[in-house]
């Protein structure tokens, strides 16, 4: 797969702010995702030093699997059905707010816009760019959330095979990193299956008043 050129990036900067600004809206705080991620992570470091845990899942059975990687991924694995339903109840929740709501409509038109963006570079191939529909986003969103979460739970590290002991058995800083970020991409992505209707509405708004397209 190609990397985005540096047009597209700079394209898809809005969306990003945008993105930022409005899950900073809904926590309350600034840099939210990030702060959730590590007070997460830190928590299952806590918890390693205080609790010895024999693990939940096939992955945290193996011999090589210490106290620490199996807090961390045991309360990985549990917290990923916790963070869309908090994210759910949150956004319902702010709904209401004056500031929630600005940041949820410059997030929607943000995002339409990129895939307005995405759309007309595929129609100059005669294409439809990847997640058109917003079905196939749906769809697409879920399996990368499932099939991460899946990995960490199903896949357990052979004693003399390298095939996932990066990612499982890796420096405990390592470990802590990738964790870190899989919380943050699944704020992101909670996000956005909230939001993959309103998107795909406005996207298409988009696309009947494109002028180049009549």
């Amino acid at each position: 797969m190609a990397l985005p050129s540096a047009e597209e990036q700079q394209q898809a900067k809005p969306a990003h702010q945008a993105t930022r600004k409005m899950i900073d809206a809904l926590f309350g705080f600034q840099h939210s995702a990030e702060v959730i991620a590590a007070l997460l992570v830190l928590l299952s470091i806590l918890l390693a030093t205080l609790f010895t845990h024999d693990g939940l899942f096939p992955t945290l059975q193996s011999p090589n699997m210490s106290n620490y990687h199996r807090w961390l991924y045991d309360q990985f694995v549990l917290l990923s059905g916790v963070i869309p339903l908090i994210v759910y109840f949150g956004v319902r929740k702010k709904e209401g707010v004056p500031h929630f709501r600005r940041a949820w409509r410059d997030y929607i038109d943000a995002n339409a816009k990129l895939k307005l963006y995405r759309y007309l570079k595929a129609q100059e191939k005669n294409k439809l760019p990847l997640l058109h529909s917003a079905v196939g986003e749906y769809i697409c969103v879920l399996c990368f959330c499932v099939g991460f979460v899946c990995f960490y739970s199903i896949v357990t590290p052979a004693d003399q095979a390298r095939r996932g002991s990066f990612l499982l058995l890796s420096w405990w800083p390592i470990n802590a990193l990738i964790i870190g970020i899989c919380y943050y991409g699944q704020i992101w992505f909670a996000v956005r299956l909230m939001a993959v209707r309103q998107i795909s509405k406005r996207y298409l708004r988009f696309i009947q008043k494109e002028p180049s397209l009549r």
